[in-house]
This record gives C-alpha cells, sequence and structure tokens, in this order.
C-alpha cells in the first residue's frame, strides 16, 4: 500500500492570499484617488465680523478679527443683494481688527425685519469667504 497525500489545502490558501492581495490593491488605488482631490479644497480662514443695528436708517458692521486676521485686506457687505460698501482698503494691506462701518439705510427707514446683509472678507491670496450672513 502506498500513502498518497493530496493536495487539496493549497488551493484555498492561494485564494485567500489573492483576494488580500486584491483587496490591498484596490484599497491603495481608491485612497490615492480620494486623497488626490482634497488638494483642489480651498482654505478656510478663522475671521469674523459683527452686525450691530442701530436704528432704522443704520447699521454697524465690526471686523473682529480672529485666528487668520493678518490674512484679511478688506470686507464687502452686500444689503439684500446690492452692494453697500466696503471696510478697509481694496489694495494688499492689512485690515486693522476693529474696524467699524456705518451703513445708511437706502430707501431711508429699510432696514426692516427680513433684511439680509452679508460680509464677505477678502484675502491676501485672492480668495474671499462669507464671514457675516444675518437677517434683520
Amino acid at each position: 500500500m502506498s500513502d498518497h497525500k493530496t493536495d487539496e489545502a493549497v488551493s484555498p490558501v492561494i485564494g485567500v492570499v489573492l483576494m488580500v492581495a486584491i483587496t490591498v490593491i484596490l484599497a491603495a488605488v481608491v485612497s490615492t484617488y480620494v486623497f488626490g482631490m482634497t488638494s483642489n479644497v480651498p482654505r478656510t480662514y478663522v475671521v469674523a465680523a459683527t452686525f450691530q443695528p442701530i436704528d432704522d436708517d443704520h447699521i454697524e458692521i465690526t471686523y473682529n478679527g480672529g485666528q487668520d486676521a493678518a490674512f484679511v485686506t478688506n470686507l464687502t457687505v452686500t444689503i439684500n443683494g446690492l452692494y453697500a460698501g466696503t471696510i478697509g482698503d481694496s489694495d494688499d494691506s492689512i485690515l486693522k481688527v476693529g474696524c467699524s462701518t456705518v451703513f445708511h439705510a437706502n430707501p431711508p427707514h429699510s432696514f426692516i425685519r427680513g433684511t439680509h446683509v452679508v460680509g464677505v472678507a477678502h484675502f491676501l491670496d485672492g480668495t474671499s469667504q462669507v464671514i457675516l450672513d444675518y437677517f434683520v
């Protein structure tokens, strides 16, 4: 009589090794694609502005600065979607923390409930970001 060993266990082991290899390669390809997409995400700056209603004809907006205050050049304000003015210069100088501007209602007595005030900060790198979005 002769004993013959069978090779039945080799096939499942090779199958498991191949499945693990395919999973690792697939994970590497997907992660390369996903992490490559993050390079297009713009930086989010940490700065703030506050809104203070004075009366039906006037509002005051103050730039409060923040962690990234050294990158802000100016702050553009719109009221109900229309340009209302700018706080700071439009050149490359840094906007000083604490700067404020009083905006007048046009037409008079138009700062009523529902007025939408938006402040957009402009940065040295040419980007902009909404830092104030307020309904009166």
